[in-house]
C-alpha cells in the first residue's frame, strides 16, 4: 500500500493557490481550499487514487469544524483518539481534533468527494460570546477536548452541497456564492446538532475516565474478531453496567458497539480481500462470521458490492 505525506498547498501562481492537482502517477482529481471571512476555510475534496493509498498528514496545529462525506470510504487514525474510525459516504459530522500532525488516513479505489468546513477557534469563540444562547457556545467551550459526533447528510444539506460542488459562477461571484451555501450548511448543521440536545439533554463530552473505559472496550471488541465479547461481558470488563457502555459508546463513536464491531469487521474483510491472500469463505470466518451467506449479504449491504467482487478484482491485479 502507497503511503503519502500530505500538506498544505506550494503553487506560488495566485491563481492555483489554495488547489492541489492529484499527480496522474497517483490518480486523478483535486483538492481545493478556498478562504472565507470569520477566519473560515472550505476545503472540498473530490479525486480518485490509482491504489489504496495511506495519506499521512505533516501539518501540526488543530482542526476544527464540520464535514461531510459525498463518496469514498476512509479509515482515519487521529493521533488525538486511540481508536481508528469509519468515513462513510452520506456522513455528516462535527469534529475538533487538537492535534492535527501525523493524522493518517487509508483511502480506498472509490471515489472521494468530501467538504469540509475548518473554523478559527478564537474567532468562533468570539462569535458565540454574542450568542450564548446557541447550542454551538456548548460545544466551543469543550474545545480543549478532542471529539465527534456524526449523523447523516439531511436533504437540505444534499442540495445545498450539490449547489457548492457545480457552482457556475467564476472569481469574486464564484466565492460570495459559496460563502453563502457555506452559512446555510453550519446553519444546517447548529439545528442538527441543537436538535439532537434537546432530545438528549446530557453531556454530549464524555468524562476522561468514560472515554478510557469506552476505548478499552473498543480494543476488547476488536482484539480477537473470530470470538468478540458479548454486551455484558464487554461491560464487567471495562467496569460498568451494560446501559452506560453502549450509551457512552454511542456518544463517543457514534455508534452502538454492535454496529462498531460490525463495521470493523467489515473494513478488516474488505482489506483481506484486497490482498488477496485468503478466499471469500476463508476471509467471513477470519473476521467472526460463521455463515458465509450472512457475511456475504452485511458485507453487500455495506460496501454496495458482494466480497466475491472484491476478490475477483483482486485476482485480476495480482495476475
Amino acid at each position: 500500500m502507497k503511503k503519502i505525506l500530505w500538506g498544505p498547498p506550494t503553487q506560488k501562481n495566485s491563481k492555483d493557490k489554495g488547489l492541489i492537482t492529484i499527480p496522474p502517477s497517483i490518480g486523478r482529481g483535486n483538492i481545493e481550499t478556498i478562504n472565507l471571512n470569520y477566519g473560515i476555510r472550505l476545503v472540498i475534496a473530490d479525486y480518485s487514487l490509482n491504489q489504496p493509498t495511506i495519506l499521512e498528514s505533516g501539518v501540526p496545529g488543530n482542526s476544527f469544524g464540520f464535514g461531510f462525506c459525498l463518496s469514498g470510504d476512509i479509515v482515519s487514525y487521529p493521533p488525538c483518539f486511540k481508536e481508528p474510525f469509519f468515513i462513510k459516504k452520506g456522513q455528516s459530522g462535527f469534529f475538533s481534533f487538537l492535534d492535527t500532525l501525523g493524522y493518517t488516513e487509508i483511502i480506498g479505489l472509490e471515489r472521494v468527494i468530501r467538504i469540509s468546513i475548518l473554523m478559527d477557534l478564537d474567532q468562533m469563540s468570539t462569535f458565540v460570546t454574542e450568542h450564548p444562547d446557541q447550542f454551538m457556545s456548548v460545544l466551543i467551550n469543550a474545545s480543549d477536548t478532542s471529539f465527534r459526533f456524526i449523523d447523516t447528510i439531511s436533504q437540505p444539506m444534499w442540495a445545498t452541497l450539490d449547489k457548492i460542488l457545480h457552482c457556475p459562477y467564476h472569481g469574486l461571484t464564484r466565492k460570495f456564492f459559496i460563502e453563502g451555501k457555506v452559512m446555510e450548511l453550519v446553519a444546517y448543521k447548529m439545528e442538527q446538532l441543537e436538535t439532537k440536545n434537546r432530545q438528549n439533554p446530557k453531556k454530549l463530552v464524555l468524562a476522561p475516565s468514560d472515554a478510557d473505559r469506552v476505548c478499552h472496550a473498543a480494543r476488547l471488541l476488536t482484539h480477537d474478531l473470530e470470538n468478540a465479547p458479548g454486551l455484558t461481558e464487554l461491560a464487567r470488563s471495562v467496569g460498568i453496567c451494560r446501559s452506560k457502555l453502549h450509551c457512552c459508546f454511542c456518544k463517543f463513536y457514534g455508534v452502538t458497539p454492535f454496529d462498531y464491531l460490525r463495521n470493523h469487521r467489515l473494513e478488516t474483510a474488505r482489506c483481506l480481500l484486497n490482498k488477496g491472500d485468503m478466499n471469500v469463505t476463508e476471509t467471513a470466518y477470519k473476521v467472526g462470521y460463521s455463515s458465509l451467506s450472512h457475511f456475504s449479504k452485511v458485507f453487500k449491504h455495506y460496501f454496495g458490492y458482494p466480497p466475491g467482487k472484491c476478490f475477483k478484482k483482486c485476482r485480476f491485479r495480482i495476475k
